[in-house]
């Protein structure tokens, strides 16, 4: 084998997939994908504001840099906003409600813009769509009053006063849901020196996950309706248990909602065709559950759900790889012939202008390396065909040269080795280049039907 090589890391392969304005299938997997492993679980993030990346771009400053920073800022709401329209789908299903719903926003074929005017398109109809849904199942619904405190001496009035507090407060839960409201921000809520009243609980409901399933949302406003007028100390310790009850649901939405993005990344379809290792053969199924509402989100999940996802972003970029590296190929004039699958198959390069002479191999390793090599088909070697071997290696080592432009890394061949020669249906050669990605992932078979 070859000492030289194209040494590719997982980094410069997400540069070169974001380097075009516009992204075809293969590049946009990765980046999608690389967006949902980089999610993080927490709260709802505002739609993002790519005016200044998008402004470097059209001002003739669209470097692969910077095109792959738009395309880092516009996937990570994609991932965000197709889970929540995911999210609020299940939660409709489960209500008997029908809500219209945004189709979730697609990244190959457009540009960063473009992407983000749908991005932002999406999350308008998503917020009029939970609206609708909050009508049909929370603010027209009958939500049965908690026993109230001390409810032998709790009076008419005092239910009274609670029932339209819980009324009001349903109309704050809504509100909350309007497409330019603030993302909630949990921040601690101080009763005055009388006691809670009614701001302290409405500045409490501003916290809740918009996410949050409808039995939760009920919960938190039966607890909220506790809080009334009365005794103080009572009033207080009755906030502090909706705050509790309102972080422990936003806990939950938000492990449903990172559930949701990565389960995304297990369906895209250039990771849904390869058979995940073992570790993560049951991962998409535990992810629906959790999205679904069947399961929560666990701390071994978590870790699981992660590490497949890292799995995902290897198999995204070795696709890319592979597509880009064929294409490249095709461009220079190869034909190419076969198709890459790991561990099980050549591809054969041929040159019309090589007059089946030679021809070269490339195939891809466990490992993520791809090889090529030239095979030498004639076996007579007079000076014209050492010289011919010598140009055609030049050629063929050119050409890797170009590819590894192409993705962003440092070349190497040596030029010292040429070709020996096999027959056609043989691949015992001896000339040998050699493309490495440094990582490393989990063995990945393609489906077999």
């Amino acid at each position: 084998m070859s000492s030289g090589g194209v040494m590719i890391a997982p980094a410069a392969i997400v540069v070169a997939a974001g380097a075009a304005v516009v992204v075809a299938a293969a590049a946009a997997a990765v980046l999608v994908v690389q967006a949902a492993n980089a999610a993080a679980e927490g709260a709802v993030r505002a739609v993002g504001d790519y005016g200044d990346l998008l402004e470097r771009q059209a001002a003739a400053q669209a470097t692969a840099e910077v095109n792959a920073e738009v395309w880092r800022a516009v996937t990570a709401d994609v991932v965000e906003v197709n889970a929540r329209i995911r999210l609020v789908a299940e939660r409709a299903r489960r209500a008997g409600a029908t809500v219209a719903l945004p189709s979730p926003v697609s990244v190959a074929g457009r540009s960063g813009a473009e992407v983000g005017a749908a991005v932002a398109a999406a999350h308008r109809q998503l917020c009029a769509a939970q609206q609708a849904l909050h009508a049909a199942a929370i603010s027209s619904a009958r939500i049965e009053l908690p026993a109230m405190p001390g409810t032998a001496g709790a009076t008419r009035l005092d239910r009274e006063a609670a029932a339209a507090a819980l009324l009001r407060y349903k109309d704050t839960l809504e509100r909350r849901l309007a497409a330019d409201a603030a993302p909630p921000v949990a921040v601690p809520v101080a009763a005055g020196r009388g006691g809670p009243g009614e701001a302290e609980v409405r500045a409490a409901l501003a916290t809740l996950d918009p996410d949050a399933a409808e039995a939760d949302q009920v919960g938190v406003l039966q607890a909220a309706a506790l809080v009334g007028p009365g005794d103080a100390r009572a009033a207080t310790a009755y906030l502090m248990a909706l705050q509790t009850r309102i972080a422990d649901v936003n806990r939950r939405t938000a492990g449903r909602r990172v559930a949701a993005i990565r389960l995304a990344a297990l369906e895209e379809p250039a990771v849904a065709r390869v058979e995940p290792p073992e570790p993560f053969s049951g991962t998409a199924a535990k992810l629906l559950a959790v999205v679904t509402g069947e399961r929560e989100m666990t701390d071994e999940l978590r870790r699981e759900s992660r590490a497949a996802a890292e799995w995902a972003a290897e198999t995204t970029r070795q696709q890319f790889v592979q597509d880009t590296l064929r294409s490249c190929l095709a461009d220079q004039g190869y034909r190419v012939e076969g198709d890459f699958d790991i561990e099980h198959s050549t591809v054969r390069l041929r040159r019309d202008d090589w007059y089946g002479e030679h021809s070269a191999e490339v195939w891809l390793d466990e490992e993520g390396t791809v090889h090529g090599r030239v095979v030498r088909h004639t076996p007579s070697l007079d000076d014209e065909a050492r010289a011919r071997n010598v140009d055609r290696c030049g050629t063929f080592n050119a050409h890797l040269r170009e590819f590894g432009e192409i993705i962003g890394a440092e070349v190497e061949v040596d030029p010292a080795h040429v070709p020996q020669y096999s027959p056609r249906a043989e691949t015992d050669v001896v000339y040998d280049t050699t493309v490495t990605n440094t990582t490393q992932p989990p063995l990945a078979r393609e489906r077999r039907p």
